[in-house]
């Protein structure tokens, strides 16, 4: 080694620091959670948009069946008909629109309590649609077909309305 040299005047060069990672391009990793999060989103939209598809599409085949019963009492004007088909048709609706669990079971007073909570004027418990579990039952029960026909075609339009704001 040289004694007496300058330091300072060696051919020595500065310690050079590395670039700094970038954050672009990503890794692998990163790509693969945001394909994961973008497939997670679209089924989420897809699953949200059929199960309203499914509800609305209830309602409008409602609405052809209750047609559908009013023309066929027209021609035979049996009202234990009528009074069944439009009990069924209410159970149908029901069980499509909410839980199969809340309403498949709900028979007699419960049944009617529970079309009361969705009905517009609260008609069934109380009014006219007791008929819908007794009449189906008897011979030739006495009733006003039309107001039931407008109560069940009420409860479905109610029912359409509350469903689309939101789910109870």
């Amino acid at each position: 080694m040289m004694q007496g040299t300058d330091p300072s005047s060696l051919p020595l060069r500065d310690i050079h620091l590395p670039e700094p990672v970038s954050w672009w391009p990503l890794a692998p990793g990163w790509w693969i959670l945001l394909f994961l999060i973008i497939v997670i989103i679209a089924g989420a939209v897809f699953f949200v948009k059929r199960r309203n598809a499914k509800r609305i599409s209830a309602i409008v085949l409602a609405k052809k069946e209750i047609e559908r019963i009013q023309n066929e009492f027209n021609l035979n004007q049996d009202k234990s008909f009528l009074a069944r088909e439009l009990s069924e048709l209410l159970r149908r609706v029901s069980i499509s629109i909410f839980p199969r669990k809340d309403t498949a079971s709900l028979t007699g007073e419960t049944w009617l309590v529970f079309l009361d909570e969705y009905s517009d004027d609260k008609s069934f418990n109380k009014g006219l649609g007791r008929v819908l579990i007794d009449a189906p039952y008897q011979s030739s029960p006495q009733y006003d077909s039309d107001s039931l026909i407008v109560l069940v075609s009420g409860w479905i339009e109610s029912v359409s309305r509350n469903k689309q704001g939101k789910t109870k």
